[in-house]
């Protein structure tokens, strides 16, 4: 009888122990399926604090981390295909009023088509830029360089554009930090300085002020950038980093910009084990704040 009981209550806790795990693990499978059919909104009910639990909480993760993606590939198509057909619009209705003579193909006419195609090679050569570190930086070479040393290059490659847009620069806080060697890749530093000068240069008000800082520590050096009006309104500052993301109102196509300036930025800092930000600028306009380790 003892023997009989034993095995029925072995039979009944066997039974309920398999539905506790049957159940979870079903579940699991099912949004297993609807994830490999392309339903990234498929979630699953935890029920349990054990390794099943965890399991599906593990999946949930998952599961959003790929609706994410998937809405940011969306929206990365939708952006790029927006930018291109801009200019391809111009190009095609230009041409075409030239082919029914309502346009005569002057020089002034050929330079605006010719300013359209240089705006989509120059959207074409961003968008390699990203994909290439977005992939894999197999696009980098570290080598000990002078990033100041480089930085001051930059800026007087910028001379004329500077006198051009009548920009106050000073830059005096550069020489006062000495060497600072990093290890580096010389040409995305270069592209790096040089994107930030030209949004500046582009973006800031005509006769303005732009200062350079350069803060250095025992282990990292702070570069800052700041310039004066126009300012960006708080809830922009990080929407900045997004790839064709413009402040409309004062930042805006007008000004013949890819908006992937500052997320090639990003990744560039990114890709050498730094950081940058975006503030407000005592000025009045953008503050960009980037950090690098020194090497010793």
């Amino acid at each position: 009888m003892i023997t009989l009981l034993v095995i029925v209550l072995a039979f009944i806790m066997a039974i309920v122990l398999s539905r506790h795990l049957i159940k979870p693990i079903k579940q699991i499978v099912t949004g297993t399926d609807e994830l490999t059919n392309g339903n990234f909104a498929s979630r699953i009910t935890s029920s349990s604090k054990d390794e099943l639990g965890t399991l599906s909480n593990n999946f949930n993760a998952l599961a959003h981390t790929l609706e994410q993606n998937q809405q940011m590939r969306f929206q990365w198509v939708s952006d790029t295909s927006h930018e291109l057909r801009t200019p391809l619009t111009v190009l095609r209705s230009h041409l075409l009023a030239v082919q029914d003579g309502v346009f005569t193909a002057d020089t002034k006419r050929i330079n605006l088509l010719i300013n359209q195609v240089d705006n989509l090679s120059h959207i074409v050569d961003d968008l390699a830029q990203l994909a290439q570190t977005d992939s894999v930086n197999l696009t980098y070479s570290n080598a000990r360089i002078d990033l100041i040393n480089i930085f001051e290059q930059s800026i007087e490659n910028y001379t004329a554009r500077f006198k051009e847009r009548e920009l106050n620069v000073d830059s005096k806080s550069l020489a006062k930090a000495g060497k600072c060697i990093i290890n580096g890749d010389k040409e995305r530093l270069v592209q790096l300085f040089s994107n930030l000068l030209e949004n500046t240069c582009r973006y800031t008000h005509k006769g303005g002020q732009v200062i350079i800082l350069a803060n250095k520590t025992h282990n990292n050096i702070e570069l800052i950038l700041q310039d004066s009006a126009p300012s960006v309104l708080p809830n922009d500052l990080q929407k900045l980093f997004e790839r064709f993301y413009r402040v409309e109102k004062s930042r805006s196509r007008e000004h013949d910009g890819s908006g992937l300036g500052l997320a090639l930025c990003k990744q560039i800092v990114e890709a050498h084990g730094g950081q940058i930000s975006l503030h407000n600028s005592p000025l009045g306009g953008l503050k960009v704040k980037i950090t690098l380790t020194l090497l010793g």
